[in-house]
């Protein structure tokens, strides 16, 4: 039998013997018959292996599933991984998000904020602001009352954070953070940089990183993320992305794709690579996918996380990607895309074992604050009131968050992949669990069928060497 390790080493081991103690349990495993024998995987322990044909012909299908189903029990896997989530935690940065309007210059045809009728537009408060200033300064002081030096960064999100309305709290709010050695990331379309280059130039040393969003190149990025006039964005985009990283200021570009625009992949590597961003250390070329995790947008070009991976992993082949991509859109696939060593650099730092994603997680603390001080925990829910959290007057739980994970369904413990499913997207779960159960299933099906299973060959002659 042939393990898997989590680093991608292959290990060469006889099978388990079935547990005479009472401290085991048997878990749910995934099986598919593969040419070398079959693989077996279960998301519980997280042990991936491929059993050989002499293995199955001298104890049968039964018993080698039999024994690769036992693990220990589910509460010493839970501490185990609350030990290691609280390692994580004290590493790293205290982090909140900060939402100074809802209103945006761009309407882009997939957006799942912006096409809310009852989105309150308007811009922070002088008063609000205070506010929030006074609450950072509180989070701050207890972040740092057992580490002096522990890094904060507030992200700016929104809507849009940098149009003309906002300038005078974002000129606050650098002032503010310069003040208390506080980073700033922002999230933003990328369009309004040039309106403050006055404010981001002299503050670059405290900007941690600013995230845009392209789509394409050219005419293609256009037609999907407009002005509201209806003119294209990418050369104004493009020319404020050289300047902040002249600047010496780190970039994210976010190449979101779906099946409409997974074509463009290639063009845009190819054009990152004219503009010097190809393993420039000022910049990172993040892979998104477009999704609909609220089942409420209808989009139709939404393609799951396991069919962008195949679409990549296909590009890769024909011409290598660029080493400075992160792939920023696996979840139920990502321990088995990283066993296989095609996970492309991504490293969701705050999610947890036996959780979905870092929202569900209680790795990182941060939150969503908007300018009516509402809360929200998860980057899909700011503005959407059936997902708030509470407020910064009246108070906020993320305990809803915190108990969405494998073990708070039942039929998500009984699943084979609930180790790694988690559950699935809370949102998402929420507005539809059966829908958003067959989605994952199908999900990890297509994984194994199209990533996983092709290169299961080669591990197996590998071995054989």
């Amino acid at each position: 039998m042939l393990k898997i390790l989590a680093d991608g080493a292959i290990q060469e081991c006889p099978l388990p013997d079935l547990p005479r103690v009472s401290s085991r349990h048997t878990y749910p495993v995934y099986h598919k018959a593969i040419p070398a024998g079959m693989l077996v995987v279960n998301s519980f322990t997280d042990e991936v292996c491929v059993v050989d044909r002499a293995d199955l012909e001298a104890i049968g299908q039964a018993g080698v599933l039999s024994r690769l189903a036992e693990g220990p029990l589910p509460e010493v896997l839970i501490q185990d991984a609350d030990r290691s989530a609280a390692k994580i935690k004290a590493s790293l940065p205290f982090e909140i998000a900060f939402c100074p309007t809802y209103s945006c210059n761009l309407r882009c045809t997939y957006c799942f904020q912006q096409t809310d009728p009852l989105l309150d537009k308007r811009v922070i408060s002088k008063e609000n602001l205070a506010k929030f200033l006074a609450y950072v300064d509180a989070q701050v002081l207890q972040a740092r009352a057992s580490d002096p030096k522990r890094a904060v960064v507030l992200q700016l999100f929104g809507g849009e954070p940098f149009t003309l309305a906002t300038k005078p709290v974002i000129s606050e709010i650098f002032d503010y953070c310069r003040s208390r050695k506080i980073h700033v990331a922002a999230t933003t379309n990328g369009t309004g940089i040039g309106d403050f280059l006055d404010i981001l130039l002299p503050y670059h040393g405290y900007i941690a990183k600013v995230g845009i969003t392209i789509d394409g190149v050219g005419r293609f990025h256009d037609s999907r993320r407009k002005r509201l006039d209806g003119q294209g964005t990418f050369d104004k985009i493009v020319q404020n992305v050289n300047i902040l990283i002249r600047a010496g200021i780190k970039v994210m570009t976010s190449l979101t794709l779906d099946r409409s625009s997974i074509a463009q992949a290639n063009a845009f590597f190819d054009f990152a690579r004219t503009q010097g961003w190809i393993d420039n250390p000022c910049v990172e070329l993040s892979v998104a996918r477009v999704d609909d995790r609220k089942f409420e947008t209808g989009y139709a070009a939404v393609m799951s996380e396991s069919e962008l991976l195949k679409e990549m992993l296909d590009l890769n082949a024909r011409a290598r990607l660029p080493g400075n991509v992160r792939f920023a859109f696996l979840k139920t696939s990502f321990d088995l895309a990283k066993r296989f060593r095609c996970a492309f650099n991504q490293n969701e730092v705050g999610r947890e074992r036996f959780r979905y994603c870092w929202a569900s997680s209680r790795i990182n603390d941060i939150v969503y604050v908007d300018s009516a001080l509402d809360v929200y925990r998860c980057t899909y829910t700011p503005g959407d009131k059936k997902f708030k959290a509470g407020s910064l007057d009246g108070g906020f739980s993320l305990s809803a968050w915190h108990s969405h994970g494998t073990w708070g369904r039942e039929e998500c413990g009984d699943c084979p992949i609930g180790g790694y499913c988690a559950g699935g997207c809370k949102l998402s779960t929420q507005a539809d669990f059966k829908r958003n159960c067959a989605d994952e299933k199908r999900n990890f099906e297509n994984l194994i069928e199209n990533v996983i299973g092709p290169r299961l060959p080669a591990v197996t002659r590998d071995q054989d060497r």
